[in-house]
Order: C-alpha cells, then sequence, then structure tokens
C-alpha cells in the first residue's frame, strides 16, 4: 500500500491517537491518518511502513470519520469506504479542488463543518433516513454530473 499521498506520511502527524484521530502540529487539530494529504503536507523524515501503515489502518477503522460524506455512505448505510461514489468525489477534490488555490477556502469550510456534521448524523436517532434523503439528493446527483460533466464544468455549476 502506497501511503504517501494519506496524513500517515506526513511530518506534521503525530502518533498520538485519539478516538482514531491522530494530532496534525500544523493544523492544529485533529485529522485521520487515512485523510488524503493537504496543502501542508510535509515528508522531511519517513515513518517505518510498519507504522504509518497501523496509523492509516487504524483511522480507516474507527468509528470517527470526519468526513460526513464517509459517515453517510460508510457507517450509515453500509457501503465499503473504497465505493464508486466516494472514489468519484475524492477523485473530483485531489484532481480539481486540490490543485486550484481558489477553492481553498470550501476545502478548509468543509474540513471545519464536515466533523461537526458526521458526528451529529452518528448520534441522530433518523441518521439512517436522513443518510438516505442526502444520497439520494446529492451524492447520486453529484457523482452523475461527474460523470456527465468534466470536472470544471460541475465545478462552476456547484459554485453559481
Amino acid at each position: 500500500m502506497a501511503l504517501e499521498s494519506y496524513c500517515a506520511a506526513c511530518t506534521y502527524m503525530k502518533e498520538e491517537e485519539y478516538y482514531g484521530k491522530y494530532w496534525c502540529e500544523q493544523k492544529g487539530e485533529y485529522r485521520l491518518a487515512c485523510d488524503s494529504k493537504c496543502y501542508s503536507f510535509c515528508e522531511a523524515y519517513s515513518r517505518s511502513n510498519y507504522s504509518r501503515e497501523n496509523m492509516y489502518n487504524y483511522s480507516r477503522n474507527s468509528s470517527g470519520s470526519g468526513c460526513y460524506l464517509t459517515t453517510i455512505m460508510c457507517h450509515l448505510l453500509g457501503y465499503d469506504d473504497n465505493n464508486y461514489y466516494l472514489n468519484t468525489l475524492r477523485s473530483f477534490r485531489d484532481n480539481v479542488m486540490q490543485t486550484n488555490p481558489n477553492y481553498l477556502p470550501l476545502l478548509l469550510t468543509y474540513d471545519v463543518v464536515g466533523p461537526v456534521i458526521s458526528q451529529k448524523l452518528a448520534e441522530d436517532q433518523d441518521g439512517k433516513q436522513i443518510a438516505n434523503t442526502f444520497f439520494n439528493n446529492y451524492i447520486a446527483k453529484a457523482v452523475r454530473l461527474l460523470k456527465k460533466l468534466n470536472m470544471e464544468q460541475l465545478l462552476t455549476y456547484i459554485l453559481l
């Protein structure tokens, strides 16, 4: 497994675990070791593969995802983390949004708001019903649009 693209390989990620998350010195917050690397990513030294893989796997198996899309898809609807919808959305984030500094404010907002939404969904007694509604009205439609339009067109469409 190539972990160079994930927080587990980052110099700023400390091996102090807290509910499946690890402290990021650069962002000043707990993050999942299985999060995709961000603009602050630094690999000045390389952790052992064993250590990085353990951090990555522990975060993936933790019940406390900071991503509400992952909470909806995996924890509430039972999809595997490596599914078509999440992979399509991640590709959009990684290949379009993270490569353009104009979208940094939107990504940073998601990093702040996403974990709050995720936790509230996980705690809500109607979480599964909310997840189904959100999946049908937003996630599935966004993925269909991604496949129909090119990614830049979709981002322009979303931000109108």
